[in-house]
């Protein structure tokens, strides 16, 4: 089994970090792509291993398990370096972490609160964008409701935004995900929508800080969980 899961990451550009083999589970910490979905991934690495293990062991499957090999349904968490407390404290406190003092970059920092997810699938992504050439484009007149722009476009696909911190040249975003979504798409849909937001509205302030562009054409998206990356890999090892 650790053989043909080696060889199915490899073949899709899959890095697996960390796994486990049980009777009836397998375990897999992995480090995708940013145009990986999670969803796609479970579902090849389900498709391949099943044919295979059916190929090299005919006569086991069909009266074990019906003919199936899996489960229909899987789990699926993300995961970084920091937990995800730890990382949205960090976008909260970015005015101080940049030595600004004024009160008005203060206010231009946002929470809001999202249910639990009610299935074992839950993505969190840590998003940072640059302006066009570090222009100063925002104020809180201006991110009290871009800010609601971005909250709406990430609600789209079932996500949610929850965290959202402006300076005047960069923003720094907490948004969760279902596993369809991936962090590519993700990040340059919530970039679009702030784009057009700001060439309609603020088009005069792009003309005269030379950004038509709004931002800078690439984007940091790292992802988060409630343990670390290493808390997983090391409990994985643990146990086989």
């Amino acid at each position: 089994m650790v053989g043909l899961l080696q060889n199915v990451c490899e073949g899709n550009g899959y890095h697996p970090l960390e796994y486990e083999v049980e009777p009836v589970f397998l375990r897999a910490l992995l480090s995708l792509r940013p145009e990986h979905t999670p969803s796609e991934v479970a579902q090849r690495i389900k498709g391949v291993l099943s044919r295979r293990l059916k190929q090299e062991h005919p006569d086991a499957f069909p009266t074990v398990t019906d003919g199936k090999v899996w489960g229909d349904g899987y789990f699926c968490r993300s995961v970084g370096k920091a937990r995800k407390d730890v990382v949205e404290g960090y976008i909260t406190e970015q005015a101080e972490h940049h030595g600004y003092t004024a009160e008005t970059l203060r206010q231009m920092r946002y929470r809001f609160e999202t249910p639990a997810p009610t299935q074992p699938i839950d993505i969190c992504y840590h998003i940072v964008w640059e302006t066009q050439h570090h222009a100063p484009l925002f104020s809180p007149e201006v991110t009290d409701r871009l800010v609601e722009v971005l909250r709406e476009e990430a609600s789209k696909d079932g996500g949610a935004l929850r965290r959202a911190t402006f300076l005047p040249d960069h923003v720094h975003l907490s948004a969760r995900t279902l596993a369809k979504t991936s962090p590519k798409a993700l990040a340059e849909r919530l970039m679009t929508a702030g784009w057009e937001w700001m060439t309609e509205h603020y088009e005069g302030s792009l003309k005269f800080e030379n950004a038509w562009n709004v931002w800078e054409l690439s984007a940091y998206v790292g992802t988060m969980g409630e343990v670390t990356t290493d808390h997983v890999r090391n409990s994985l090892r643990a146990a086989s």
